[in-house]
């Protein structure tokens, strides 16, 4: 019952110490220029790595997706290219004479606005890879799609980020022979690739500007100072020591403990410390999710013990 108690007094603790974070004002993000470039060219089906079919897709809408992931976050105002062109207009600039295309670096200063975002969407299409299995052929036709950005600190014109995010979705998948045939359609393939794109661009957007850190931390719980938009209950993070911490420079690298995030609010999440040194995990530290092949082998892990933690309490 204690243990219940303090829990949740550490839970609602949390909660009241955020409410005065969350008031603090909003970074603006501008969203300067956002291009579709992307190279798709008809696939001969011989030759499978010659190139992808084409796929049409709305680049507004792409973009409306990473704006509504920076905005859950309670940190981020994002500003649309119609509203970003009427501050500069008021302040007798244009975005072509703020912005040096070859360097994507701010060369005017900017009132209103703190980064600007530019990117260009190089890759959406269609790939089939055909399996010959004996007598059966299966072919599963795959939707990729890749967008490289770069941030810029407005105040200094600094670029602060410039990287890129490459997904990709199975839209179908079928399989032919003898008398036998079966096929199965993902109806919502350039969605889901979209969204997979979006949300992992507007989480290296955000951690460039405010990392995702450690904020307090209570015996083996831990909070976290993002919530809604990029955290998820059970969630696997691991932790790395706080960069500003008076420890040797090769530390830093170094993996000291794993999370498992249990309760996730609008602009905080609550963890536990499920493995590690807990004398490491220290208010500023990184966090850093894990892989999705180190996700699969985790809940594969935790699959198998709850079997056999079954399978001894039944006797066999």
């Amino acid at each position: 019952m204690k243990r219940i108690i303090f829990a949740l007094f550490f839970i609602l603790s949390l909660y009241s110490s955020f409410a005065e974070e969350i008031e603090e004002e909003r970074i603006k993000i501008g969203f300067a220029s956002f291009e579709n470039k992307a190279i798709a060219v008809q696939k001969n089906r011989n030759y499978y790595q010659n190139g992808y079919a084409e796929i049409k897709f709305n680049l507004d809408v792409f973009l409306d997706m990473i704006q509504t992931g920076l905005v859950k976050t309670r940190r981020f105002d994002v500003i649309e290219r119609t509203r970003l062109d009427a501050i500069l207009e008021e302040q007798g600039l244009g975005v072509d004479g703020i912005i040096d295309k070859d360097q994507a670096a701010v060369t005017g200063k900017i009132s209103g606005v703190d980064f600007l975002l530019m990117g260009t969407v190089t890759k959406c299409g269609f790939t089939e890879k055909p399996i010959k299995i004996k007598n059966f052929e299966q072919t599963v036709k795959t939707v990729e799609f890749a967008v490289d950005f770069k941030l810029v600190d407005v105040h200094t014109g600094k670029i602060v980020l410039a990287d890129f995010v490459e997904v990709n979705d199975v839209s179908a998948a079928s399989t032919k022979g003898s008398s036998y045939q079966s096929e199965t359609t993902s109806e919502n393939y350039i969605a889901n690739v979209m969204r997979k794109a979006s949300l992992q661009s507007s989480f290296l957007i955000a951690n460039a500007i405010v990392p995702v850190q450690i904020s307090a931390v209570s015996e083996k719980k831990v909070k976290i100072n993002y919530g809604h938009g990029f955290m998820e209950a059970d969630q696997i993070y691991k932790i790395f020591p706080n960069q500003n911490s008076e420890d040797s420079w090769d530390v830093g690298f170094d993996e000291v403990a794993r999370i498992k995030i249990r309760t996730v609010a609008p602009a905080f999440s609550v963890g536990e410390i499920i493995s590690g040194d807990t004398d490491l995990v220290t208010v500023g530290c990184s966090c850093l999710k894990i892989t999705p092949d180190e996700e699969k082998e985790y809940k594969d892990k935790e699959k198998l013990e709850r079997s056999q933690s079954l399978g001894r309490r039944f006797g066999y």
